[in-house]
């Protein structure tokens, strides 16, 4: 069996009497699907290369568009919010003195600065109710804050 290209509707039914195997032509500069026989050459030309123009944007878009829901920057997350918060009240309390309090300890002072501030309940980074030992943790790894509360990227943010 032969392989036949198709250009249009009245190849399909030729290939059905003969030993062809039907396949549809694939655009090129003498022929574009779609295109009529009076169109002229340079009218063909114009039409593969919106093709081809089409085409390459068509993968463009597939390959720089990922699908489902974009990622967040880590620095924007609540985790990361909490543990600057954090890091904002250790330095400007305890200065550069070592600090030997636990994070349940500065959440409570956290809490009890907020409220003295009378933030709202959405305004606030910590509401009453909630332990935040894990969130402040990851937002620790984030800004990579060291067991002494420095950090360089918390020093960057500050500087803004």
């Amino acid at each position: 069996m032969s392989e036949r290209k198709m250009r249009g509707i009245l190849d399909t039914g030729q290939s059905d009497h003969d030993n062809f195997e039907q396949q549809w032509e694939e655009p090129s500069e003498n022929y574009v699907p779609g295109m009529g026989t009076g169109a002229t050459r340079q009218a063909i030309r114009w039409a593969y290369i919106g093709y081809c123009v089409e085409r390459e944007h068509f993968i463009q878009c597939a390959l720089t568009n990922p699908k489902g829901r974009p990622a967040k920057d880590p620095l924007a997350s609540k985790d990361a919010y909490r543990a600057f918060l954090l890091w904002k009240m250790v330095n400007q309390t305890i200065g550069g003195t070592k600090l030997n309090c636990s994070i349940g300890t500065l959440v409570s002072m956290a809490i009890a600065v907020e409220e003295r501030l009378n933030l709202p309940m959405q305004a606030r980074a910590f509401p009453p109710s909630g332990s935040y030992a894990s969130s402040i943790s990851r937002g620790k790894k984030i800004l990579e804050i060291d067991s002494d509360w420095n950090s360089e990227i918390c020093e960057k943010i500050d500087a803004i």
